[in-house]
């Protein structure tokens, strides 16, 4: 079967050097391209609007405020299936492809066979700071425990994947649903993979394909764990969702929400005493725990 793929980029305030390169490492290996910018911002506006003249294959979605990454990926989702694509690809904006991208990541689609119980395949990532050339690997949900995938298979069936690559079948995305809008952002795409597994659908890593990724803003190791490091406001949103998460979908098991929140309070801990902005740190996180158990979503309201 020929699969009709459109790429889906949510952008806010980007780099643009670094933006267009990402726009046309992927230009060439996909139909069309939609790019939904948050910005709100007349500069990034036009300097968007230039690129899409530049690239035929490119529709640009210029929204008014900033709605978050969830119902910016949905709007575009949304438009590459009214034009009838059967995949989506989903990418951040810093995201650079290798140019044999899509035809490896469809190889490896159909190679599963049964992809009609396939939700979505994406590739491992190799952090942008790392020297290593190894990917960091999947992950399955084991009770309280999120434990590394040791199969030496170079296609795995996992519990989640990162959105950027991700690469979605979109008859399952109209089974499953849309991305969680309410989260806004930071946990969407872990939430839905997990709602897929739950509906019956695989979520399939390749590790046969590595992509550079950044994730946050540096890094601190405590322990054996590793914490990415992000504003105090993105804080905010890792902490209140994964509270929201662990306490409010009943689909996951008791034990794997157990182990969501007791993650969400290390991530606490951690923001708070390693990030740059301590004291601010520590009241988004305490807020975003507060929301979290009530149930307060959407866009942070200041």
């Amino acid at each position: 079967m020929v699969y009709d793929i459109d790429a889906v980029f949510v952008t806010y305030r980007p780099d643009f050097s670094v933006f267009e390169q990402a726009l046309n490492s992927i230009k060439n290996q996909v139909r069309t391209i939609y790019i939904v910018d948050n910005s709100a911002s007349a500069e990034v506006a036009n300097k968007l609007r230039a690129l899409e003249a530049n690239v035929p294959n490119t529709r640009l979605l210029l929204l008014e405020s900033n709605v978050g990454i969830a119902k910016a990926q949905n709007m575009g989702m949304v438009k590459a299936m009214a034009q009838g694509a059967h995949l989506s690809l989903l990418s951040d904006q810093d995201t650079i492809y290798p140019h044999d991208y899509v035809a490896n990541m469809l190889e490896n689609y159909r190679s599963l066979g049964d992809a009609g119980r396939l939700a979505a395949i994406a590739p491992d990532f190799q952090e942008e700071n790392k020297a290593s050339g190894e990917g960091e690997g999947f992950f399955e949900l084991q009770g309280v425990n999120s434990v590394k995938v040791t199969s030496s298979q170079s296609l795995v069936e996992v519990a989640q994947v990162i959105a950027s690559g991700m690469i979605i079948n979109n008859a399952a995305l109209a089974h499953v649903g849309m991305m969680d809008e309410a989260l806004f952002i930071d946990w969407v795409d872990f939430e839905w993979c997990w709602r897929a597994r739950a509906h019956g659908y695989r979520i399939v890593g390749c590790r046969n394909v590595v992509i550079r990724h950044t994730l946050g803003d540096g890094a601190v190791k405590v322990g054996a764990k590793t914490y990415s490091l992000h504003t105090p406001q993105r804080n905010y949103y890792i902490v209140r969702n994964g509270i929201a998460i662990a306490l409010g979908k009943k689909y996951l098991g008791a034990g794997v929400r157990l182990g969501i929140f007791l993650k969400s309070l290390r991530y606490m801990v951690a923001f708070s005493l390693f990030g740059d902005q301590h004291l601010k740190n520590i009241v988004y996180c305490c807020r975003g725990f507060v929301h979290g158990v009530i149930g307060r979503l959407g866009p942070l309201e200041n």
